[in-house]
């Protein structure tokens, strides 16, 4: 009885003491990265009865599901927005995950994905002449990118994400330029036409290569439970058959043959400590694609024996909760709050790298004319894709990469940080 109690005593300090140096040599660049994106310091919300938020959500909702047949609209989109994030500052309050507040936090990326939309047709959020994109699925980046890149060449894609997104896409060059060529703005058939023909999440860099006559190559900058090993591979993409495949030699790829039509690709394969080779192959005006999930991810425990853990791997530190269960018991509670938080903090180190980077780049002149913020999270009744498409290609029920809980706050977090870099 006693050996037992002196075991969990001694993890016990071991555990604290460990998080006692972690938390020592964390370096985060600036907490208001973790504000809401929003200045307004208006008092809309002052009463903290938790039936008026619900009252809130319950009205955005209503917005939302409203618009069908109608154009989002200045208005609707301002008074949404300000409300999601009088929402966030309340149940965010100093930079701490409650678990309870889960079902909040969901809500939140949820409603926050249908302005989407607006925001990226109306450049909303750009940063001085950069503009950044929102979206759910990564493959739709492919169109924004595509129809802000207008000229014959494209600079380097920073592609930050836990996966390769290398898969294939059925041959369809002409209508990949169509788009390209028809700049910022097309119509809804040409985007109908799009979504069928890029509607596979995985199927991002294959699609962006070939447009252009000439490219810049690729740098893939995983994170550290990624295991593909790093390098430049001399790869290609095959335009003599029906689907448009990458070879290479590299274990990512499929195995050079015989290839008679095809566009030449340098794949490079790095992790974020590798400034000075990025600095060097890195173009500038280069396309920033981020992926939400190459902070945190769900997948796979990479010691599995099973499954596929090179191409759903799961993030260091990943925390799992039972929401519902947890509340049922204090202690519980407790704890998993405190792991959660801990986990948080792990990314919020892993965003200081990142802006570490991007400060890098942007200081040796290297700024990027696109920037892309993927959430790769699971939607529920979301609005968002009402104006261009009905069908259920693009369902996002399932891909959960990036814990829901999470998104919104990350995204925010990110936001911010790249308009303190960029203004």
């Amino acid at each position: 009885m006693y050996y037992y109690i002196f075991i969990i005593f001694l993890i016990t300090i071991i555990y604290f003491l460990t998080d006692y140096f972690y938390k020592k040599k964390k370096k985060y660049y600036k907490y208001e990265y973790e504000e809401s994106i929003s200045n307004d310091e208006s008092n809309i919300i002052t009463n903290d009865n938790i039936k008026l938020f619900d009252k809130l959500i319950i009205d955005i909702r209503k917005n939302e599901y409203s618009i069908q047949n109608t154009k989002l609209n200045k208005y609707i989109y301002t008074t949404t927005c300000h409300l999601i994030k009088c929402i966030y500052k309340h149940f965010f309050n100093d930079n701490y995950f409650d678990i309870q507040n889960i079902p909040y936090y969901n809500e939140l990326i949820d409603r926050y994905t249908f302005l989407y939309n607006y925001m990226n047709e109306n450049n909303i959020t750009k940063i001085n002449n950069i503009k950044v994109f929102h979206i759910s699925k990564h493959n739709n980046c492919v169109e924004y990118i595509l129809r802000n890149t207008n000229s014959n060449e494209i600079g380097t894609i920073l592609h930050f994400d836990s996966h390769p997104d290398t898969n294939c896409v059925s041959n369809q060059k002409k209508l990949l330029t169509n788009i390209k060529n028809n700049g910022p703005k097309i119509n809804n058939k040409l985007k109908h036409k799009y979504h069928k023909h890029v509607n596979d999440i995985g199927c991002v860099l294959v699609p962006l290569m070939i447009p252009y006559e000439k490219n810049n190559g690729i740098i893939w900058i995983k994170p550290n439970w990624v295991f593909y090993s790093s390098g430049l591979t001399k790869a290609y993409i095959n335009m003599d058959k029906k689907e448009c495949n990458i070879y290479g030699n590299h274990s990512l790829f499929m195995k050079p043959n015989k290839c008679e039509k095809k566009i030449d690709v340098d794949f490079h394969i790095k992790q974020i400590n590798d400034k000075k080779y990025i600095l060097e192959n890195t173009t500038n005006n280069f396309i920033l694609n981020i992926d939400l999930d190459y902070f945190v991810t769900y997948g796979e425990n990479k010691y599995a024996q099973w499954g596929n853990t090179h191409i759903d791997p799961v993030s260091d530190g990943r925390v799992y909760v039972d929401e519902h269960y947890v509340l049922k018991n204090e202690l519980l509670y407790n704890y998993n709050n405190y792991k959660i938080n801990r986990e948080m903090e792990m990314i919020r180190n892993r965003v200081d790298n990142f802006i570490e980077l991007l400060i890098y780049l942007k200081e040796n002149g290297k700024l990027p004319s696109i920037i892309i913020l993927c959430d790769s999270t699971q939607l529920n009744f979301s609005n968002y894709k009402y104006d261009y498409t009905d069908n259920n290609d693009n369902f996002e029920g399932f891909h959960e990469f990036t814990p829901k809980y999470f998104t919104y706050w990350l995204h925010n977090v990110l936001m911010n940080a790249l308009n303190d870099i960029y203004i």
